[in-house]
This record gives C-alpha cells, sequence and structure tokens, in this order.
C-alpha cells in the first residue's frame, strides 16, 4: 500500500481537494474444484471346454484409461467344443473404464481436481493376466490446487494383477490471485538511472530510486546537494520515452524539501509538471496531465528552514495513469457525449461534449472501467464539468461477485476531487451516479476519471 499525502499541483492550477468517502475493501475469494473416480474394473470372460476337448484359454482384460469412466463391460462367454474336438477360446475380457475425467476449470474459477485413475481391468476366467489399472485424468488448468487422482486398482486374482493408475495432476492456480500485493503498479523509476547536478559527499542520486522509501536522515536513505549548491536537481532517465502521470516524492523527515518543481524534458527544454512551495509533507504526491517523456526530475530551489542549502530526496516513484487504457462503457450516454472523453488524458471541467461524457436523462447510471487484468490502485481523481458537478456517487470496484463501494459521495459541489484509500486490486472500478447538480439533476457528468 503506497502511503498518501495532497500536495498543490502546478501553479495551483488544480488544488488537491479533501477527501470525501468510506473506504472499503474486500478481495475476491478463491472457489474450490471437485475431483471424480477412476474407471471401473473390466470383467473377464469365461469359457467352457468341449466334450474331450482342451480348455479354452482366456486373455486377461486390459485396463482402463483416465478416469472417471463407466464400468467395463462383461467378456462374451466361450463356445462349446464340438465333440472330440478342441474347447472353445475363452472371452477376452471386457475394457476397463472409459476416458478420464475432463480438464479442471480454467482461471478465473478454481481449478478443477485431478482425475482419478481407472481400476484395473479383472481377468478374465481361466485367463493369463489381468488388464493394467487406468491412467490418471489430465491437470485441472486454472484455479487451486486440484486434488492428485487416486491410483487405479491392480487385477483382481485369474492372473498377474495390473499395475496402479497414476494419478492425476495437481491443477494451477488461477483468477483468485487477484489480491493486494500480487500486481502491484510499475514504479518507472526502479528501472531508470539517477544523476543530479550537485551531490554532497556521501549522498548519492541512485539513493532515489533503489526502492528504500525510508525517511530516515542520512546518506544511506537520500541524496543531498553539496554545501550552498541550490537551485540543485535529481534526474531519472529511463532509457526510452514512457508515460506517466504521477510523481511521489519521499523526503528526509524533519529535513523537508520546502520549495521545487517536478520538470519533464520535451526534447528540447525543461516543462514543469507541478510546482510546490513552503512544503512540510515527508511524502508528497504529484499528479498531472499524464506526458511522455525520457526524462523526468526534481528541480529545488530551497530546503527545510533549519537548513535551507540543503535540498534532500530519499526515494522517487513514478507511476503512469491506469485508466488511459482501460476500456470504458456506460450503462447509457447522452448523444455526442462519448465515454472516451473520460479517460483521454485532459483534466479540462469546461461543459461540453468535446469534454466529457454524460449519460442520458436517467438516474442511476454508471461509467466502467475495465482492466482487462488484475490492477492495483490507491489514488482515484475525478473532474467533473463546470456548473454541472456531480453532486451525488459511489466510487465502486468489482471483488468478483458483485459491485462494491470504496467511496461515498453526497452533496457534491467541487469540480476536481482527489481520493486516497488503502491499496484496492481489482479488475474493474466505476463511478455509480446517483444524482447530478439541482439545476440538472437527471444528468451525470464525467470529464476525467484518473486511477493511480
Amino acid at each position: 500500500m503506497k502511503p498518501r499525502s495532497q500536495s498543490s499541483l502546478s501553479n495551483l492550477e488544480f488544488p488537491w481537494k479533501r477527501l470525501v468517502g468510506v473506504v472499503l475493501i474486500a478481495a475476491p475469494s478463491s472457489l474450490v474444484g471437485c475431483s471424480s473416480d477412476g474407471g471401473g474394473d473390466g470383467t473377464g470372460g469365461s469359457s467352457s471346454a468341449g466334450t474331450g476337448g482342451q480348455g479354452g484359454s482366456a486373455s486377461g482384460a486390459t485396463g482402463g484409461s483416465g478416469a472417471s469412466g463407466g464400468l467395463g463391460g462383461s467378456g462374451a462367454t466361450g463356445g462349446s467344443g464340438a465333440t472330440g474336438g478342441s474347447g472353445a477360446t475363452g472371452g477376452s475380457g471386457a475394457t476397463g473404464g472409459s476416458a478420464g475425467n475432463q480438464t479442471g476449470g480454467a482461471g478465473g474459477a478454481t481449478g478443477g481436481s485431478g482425475g482419478g485413475s481407472g481400476t484395473g481391468g479383472t481377468a478374465g476366467v481361466g485367463g493369463s493376466n489381468a488388464g493394467a489399472g487406468g491412467t490418471g485424468g489430465a491437470a485441472g488448468s486454472a484455479g487451486a490446487a486440484g486434488s492428485a487422482g487416486a491410483a487405479g486398482t491392480g487385477g483382481s486374482s485369474g492372473g498377474t494383477g495390473g499395475s496402479a493408475g497414476t494419478g492425476g495432476a495437481a491443477g494451477t492456480g488461477g483468477a483468485s490471485g487477484c489480491s493486494v500485493g500480487a500486481n502491484p503498479p510499475l514504479n518507472l523509476a526502479l528501472a531508470a538511472t539517477a544523476t543530479s547536478n550537485s551531490t554532497y559527499s556521501g549522498y548519492s542520486p541512485s539513493k532515489v530510486n533503489d526502492g528504500d522509501t525510508s525517511s530516515a536522515l542520512g546518506g544511506t536513505n537520500s541524496w543531498s546537494n553539496e554545501n550552498g549548491g541550490l537551485p540543485a536537481w535529481v534526474q531519472l532517465d529511463f532509457g526510452s520515452a514512457k508515460r506517466f502521470g504521477e510523481v511521489v516524492i519521499f523526503t528526509t523527515q524533519g529535513y523537508e524539501i520546502a520549495d521545487y518543481e517536478v520538470q519533464y524534458y520535451d526534447g528540447s527544454v525543461w516543462k514543469t509538471l507541478a510546482a510546490v512551495t513552503a512544503n512540510t509533507e515527508t511524502v508528497i504526491y504529484s499528479t498531472f496531465e499524464a506526458v511522455t517523456a525520457q526524462l523526468v526530475r526534481v528541480y529545488a530551489t530551497k530546503g527545510p528552514t533549519n537548513q535551507p542549502a540543503f535540498a534532500r530526496i530519499n526515494e522517487l516513484q513514478v507511476f503512469d495513469n491506469q485508466a488511459l487504457d482501460a476500456t470504458v462503457t456506460a450503462s447509457s450516454t447522452e448523444q455526442l457525449y462519448s465515454v472516451d472523453k473520460a479517460h483521454d488524458g485532459s483534466r479540462s471541467v469546461v461543459l461540453g461534449y468535446q469534454n466529457s461524457w454524460s449519460s442520458g436523462p436517467v438516474t442511476p447510471a454508471w461509467l466502467e472501467f475495465d482492466f482487462g487484468a488484475c490492477h492495483e490502485f490507491s489514488r482515484v481523481e475525478l473532474f467533473t464539468s463546470e456548473n454541472y458537478p456531480l453532486r451525488d456517487y459511489d466510487l465502486e470496484f468489482w471483488n468478483g461477485s458483485a459491485w462494491q463501494a470504496f467511496e461515498t459521495v453526497t452533496g457534491n459541489t467541487e469540480l476536481h476531487n482527489t481520493y486516497d484509500f488503502p491499496t484496492i486490486a481489482t479488475e474493474k472500478v466505476r463511478v455509480y451516479g446517483k444524482s447530478g447538480p439541482n439545476h440538472q439533476p437527471n444528468y451525470l457528468r464525467v470529464n476525467e476519471l484518473e486511477i493511480f
């Protein structure tokens, strides 16, 4: 779970709003697969000798393959030998159980147990060897591990016992793996190269992307500029252009960086994504309209009041806006107000179909974001239309069987709201709107949703 606090955005263009709502979290539970037994024994054939003839010899039945087959048919009775002739050959034992259990369920449900083994065929009367035991069922796919199939029973008396069937293979884990910690969002900073224009001895820039978010003081945990070196910067180079919409800065407890800008390089000049002054927070979150760039940096101009000439950064994290790649659908859509506008990367709150989605004239209505796979997030930024803010709504996630609210909002009048909460793992998120503004309550407008 990423710790959260709020800060102002660039030039206070989009100030953070107060968190509203209640956090509810649930993780989908696993389904449990089932197993089935192997096929039954084949029954051996019998024979009767003709008068004066030799006794018929019978072959043992062959064991069934695979689990859960039906019982084998009975062997045919040998014909009677003619007088003085040779006895008829004894009937062969019937083939054992039929094919094995079906393959375990696919991911999403827990995988089925491996099929039980077929039972070895019973030896024919007077015959030689009994049939071999059936083979275990195929392994279940996706889901929790299936139980191993039971071994087949050896052939019965009358010949040599059949060999035991092989147990079914265990099923593999499946969709129940959508849980917190299993699919964390990609932190682009970890694979980047960190450099700086000024470094205090022992305070390496490599500390800002070593994965350690400790806020402890000292060169073991942070980068700092050399004495009297402000302004100074520390930079991340991704090696190639990457898209991102959030930078998280971890500073040193008691020595928090006060004034700085988050900047990216557009190929010719450095541009500001967020500007912060008089900061006192140890962890600062800056979100912005997503950009694609190879270089991002923190440009520091002032350290803490007790040491203003030194800027310290313990860790940087860089994340993309997960809503941008989601598939978006709605329960209803007003003409021209496309769902695509709700995740086109624009934070504009201007009224109109060029900037927002709107429901048809009916409430409640919903706007759904489907990631197509398990994603984790702990922050949502919601933008609505000027003079027509979304008033009453829930933010919900799919818990595997039902929609569950993690924020409930009533009486909203703000155009931009930020919601932080403990990390949620899910495949789908939606805005469930109940009422628009007082002067147009049956129309619900969302200009942009960002998910981090």
